[in-house]
């Protein structure tokens, strides 16, 4: 599923913060750079990429000037729709070949995978 999302325009780690911002709230970059788990100067980069490509506006917080908060622009939310759509298409074909046995036991695992995920 990697190599094939990899022919969309977008890198994963783009892709993760889109889908962070999609809730058309602010954010601000720490609250990027913890949920990506990476550092400050790879996430700024990142956004600048992102801003380039017109997917991100960043400006200073209200509250505090030193911050910086990042909202998703409108070609943002489009390319976040696409991206969402693309990779819920590719799961689909790729669970369409399972058996019903098998679908139902990864349904089973569902619980099972979250909590891995939370941990």
């Amino acid at each position: 599923m990697r190599r094939q999302s990899s022919q969309l325009p977008i890198s994963l780690a783009q892709s993760a913060v889109l889908g962070i911002l999609i809730d058309g709230q602010a954010h601000r970059v720490g609250e990027l750079v913890q949920a990506e788990d990476v550092q400050v100067p790879t996430m700024t980069q990142l956004l600048t990429r992102m801003e380039a490509q017109g997917w991100v506006a960043r400006s200073a917080c209200q509250g505090d000037r030193r911050g910086v908060e990042v909202r998703i622009t409108d070609l943002g939310q489009q390319l976040a729709r696409e991206v969402m759509a693309s990779r819920t298409a590719l799961l689909d074909q790729r669970l369409a070949r399972l058996s019903p046995e098998q679908r139902r036991a990864l349904e089973a695992a569902l619980p099972a995978l979250d909590r891995l995920v939370e941990a």
